[in-house]
């Protein structure tokens, strides 16, 4: 299974030493580069900057084939979206707040694509 994740699951799941679940659960991660760059930004914990400058082999950075420029959310989230709105990916991983106002969400987007809006407390479904 291909998933794709935003900045924040990664960043919580780092700073709480549970990251390893991601490819316990999914196998490979796929990321956009502006995750990256946000994972690496001067404000973000010096344990996720140490975590992403050796990040694991599980997890593959990729550049989106669409900018998402129209949609009217930050860098690492459009780039997140356009990589799972893609054929190839089966999932994003995100955090309530940054893309759905209140809870996680499993939905399935307009190119099959599933999207999971994750919380690192409390994962619900529903469709």
């Amino acid at each position: 299974m291909i998933v794709v994740s935003d900045t924040s699951p990664l960043n919580y799941l780092v700073l709480i030493e549970e990251v390893e679940v991601l490819p316990a659960i999914f196998g490979r991660v796929v990321v956009p580069p502006a995750v990256v760059e946000e994972l690496q930004a001067p404000g973000a914990p010096d344990a996720v900057k140490a975590w992403i400058a050796a990040h694991p082999s599980w997890l593959e950075v990729r550049s989106p084939e669409s900018s998402g420029t129209s949609l009217a959310l930050g860098r690492g989230e459009r780039e997140a979206i356009c990589l799972a709105s893609e054929p190839s990916a089966l999932c994003l991983i995100g955090v309530p707040g940054a893309f759905c106002p209140s809870h996680p969400v499993l939905f399935s987007g307009s190119s099959g694509s599933r999207w999971l809006w994750w919380s690192v407390a409390t994962p619900q479904e529903s469709l």
